[in-house]
């Protein structure tokens, strides 16, 4: 959206082409974004700006930075990981090598995979404007950088400890101690996301102020609605459409 042009935009039928700019023109004077006797040139410009500064924003403060909330990548996460903690319940193992089993599968559950797939989100989301092989390069980058050095340092960490707290209460302990630092990053970088995501979404005063502003804006119905040119009435269904 930060190109964005109206011109460049695709439209169903190119026929109807002008009449889409005639509304988008009408649109904008109406709203006050410019003068009544500015060109139709110079409202779809102001239109351009509109949705290039606007509407990023609006959608990033809707929907969020993440791809995928919290409870979505956490559903993904225990189905690949808890499956193999269950099977360990149903051979009869000691209770030990239970606790240890539960140590290791859940805070790669709740707590690890939704990190990776948040950075990748991050990390992704600042190649958008690459192309051809300097994308490809930079997504590569991501599995080198990014998602293998965590995972084998995770997995070396929580491996070693797997392995002392089967017989040691020591590696217990220490494999527990590490479930909290998993926990802490995970409610951290999730923490920070939704509050980045916070900023984005407009404040209710201000919505309404818009709101306000717009409704009284509409003309009344009936008899007593302003009179208004042929061309700025005509509107088509690929209009809405669009």
């Amino acid at each position: 959206l930060e190109d964005f042009s109206v011109s460049e935009s695709s439209c169903f039928d190119e026929n109807d082409r002008p009449i889409v700019y005639r509304n988008i023109a009408v649109l904008m004077r109406q709203i006050e974004a410019v003068p009544n006797d500015c060109s139709e040139a110079v409202a779809l410009e102001a239109f351009n700006q509109l949705v290039r500064t606007e509407l990023p924003n609006a959608i990033a403060g809707s929907v969020g930075r993440q791809v995928l909330k919290y409870r979505y990548l956490l559903g993904l996460s225990l189905a690949m990981d808890i499956p193999e903690l269950l099977d360990g319940l149903s051979n009869a193992m000691p209770v030990r090598y239970i606790v240890r089993d539960f140590l290791w599968f859940v805070p790669m559950a709740v707590a690890f995979w939704p990190m990776i797939a948040v950075w990748m989100q991050v990390w992704s989301s600042r190649c958008l404007h690459l192309r051809g092989c300097v994308e490809f390069l930079y997504l590569l980058s991501l599995w080198i950088f990014v998602i293998v050095p965590p995972f084998l340092l995770a997995w070396g960490v929580l491996l070693t400890l797997w392995t002392m707290s089967s017989e040691s209460d020591i590696g217990m302990a220490a494999l527990a101690c590490t479930n909290l630092v998993f926990f802490l990053g995970a409610w951290l970088t999730f923490r920070t996301r939704a509050s980045t995501s916070s900023k984005l979404r407009p404040r209710s005063g201000e919505s309404d102020g818009r709101a306000g502003e717009a409704e009284a804006e509409i003309p009344p119905s009936g008899n007593e609605a302003p009179e208004s040119s042929a061309g700025d009435a005509e509107t088509s269904e690929s209009v809405y459409s669009v």
